[in-house]
Parts: C-alpha cells; structure tokens; sequence
C-alpha cells in the first residue's frame, strides 16, 4: 500500500532530477520539466490526502495482527538458520540470472530488484547472520544503486521519447544527454 501510494511520486522525482542534471537549457524543456513539475505536485497532494485519510495505514494493521497470533512452537525455527536460508534463496535468484547484456532494459531492472532483496533480507536479519555474509549488505547496495542509475536512465530516455511537449531537436539534446548518462 505504501509502495503504491509513493511509487508514482518517487519516479517523477527521479527522473526531474536527472533531467535538471543535463543541464540542456532549451525554452522547450524547460516547458516540459514544468510540466512535469505541475504533476509532481498533483502526485504529492494525492499522497498527503492518502495519508490523512488513512489509506496506508492498512499495511501496518495488518502487520500488527500477524505479530499478535501466537507461533506453535512446533513449527518455530532458529532465526540464524532462517535468516542464512533467506539470504541464500535471494543470492540464488541473482546466480540464476547470469549477466544480463547491458542494453537489456528490463533484465538489468530484475536483476537490480534481486539485489535489493538480497540487500534488505541481509539487514533484516543481520544480528542473526556471521559477519561474511553481513557483509553482502554493502556489496548488494553497490549494485543495487549503480543499476538504480542504469534504470533512472532507461526510464528518462523512454520519457523523453515519449514527451510530446518536446520538440525533436531537445529529444535528441536529451537523449544524447542521457545516454551518456546510461553509459
């Protein structure tokens, strides 16, 4: 529920940021990135009436109900081990994608979301975990925020083409721009 209530403002601040990092100072641009703002702040207001309102409160109720059922002890497992299976599953998942080629937009963006659950399973249950495999943690964030940029770039390139406020001489300045970026 947060991830929804957040997700489409989170990217429309990415991508405003990354596009006034190119510095490609047009009058049409320009045009485009305030329309784009216009619509940050229509997402933001959204976002804060979802928040007033309680829309994503339903999250965290129902976390608390799960917290608050009793576990058979039966069926409890060491943490240690049941953190150490959890990284190991996510650390599968990334061996099994082998290396994606670089101008495979989608595989890279898989394989980013892979080290971000290897990343978040590390630190959930870090106090659990030797210290070898905490230190996947870092290593995870390295590649999860270089492919964060990779995908950052792929999504702006799919934007820009897509912009029809933009005329075609700043598509291609940004495009250029961008894919220098990517690179």
């Amino acid at each position: 529920d947060v991830h929804r209530a957040t997700g489409a403002l989170r990217d429309e601040e990415v991508l405003l940021e990354l596009i006034e990092s190119l510095k490609v100072e047009r009058p049409d641009v320009r045009s485009w990135i305030e329309a784009r703002r216009r619509r940050e702040r229509r997402l933001r207001t959204a976002l804060r009436r979802a928040i007033r309102t309680g829309e994503i409160d339903r999250g965290r109720e129902l976390l608390g109900a799960l917290l608050a059922f009793r576990v058979k002890p039966s069926r409890e497992r060491r943490l240690s081990k049941f953190g150490r299976r959890a990284v190991d599953d996510a650390r599968a998942d990334i061996e099994r994608m082998g290396r994606p080629a670089l101008d495979d937009v989608e595989a890279l963006h898989l394989l980013r979301i892979r080290y971000k659950r290897l990343r978040y399973t590390v630190e959930t249950f870090a106090p659990a975990l030797p210290e070898d495999v905490k230190a996947l943690a870092p290593v995870a964030a390295r590649f999860q925020s270089r492919l964060g940029d990779v995908h950052d770039a792929d999504v702006g390139l799919v934007c820009v083409q897509r912009a029809r406020l933009l005329t075609d001489a700043a598509k291609t300045a940004l495009v250029q721009a961008l894919t220098k970026v990517r690179q």
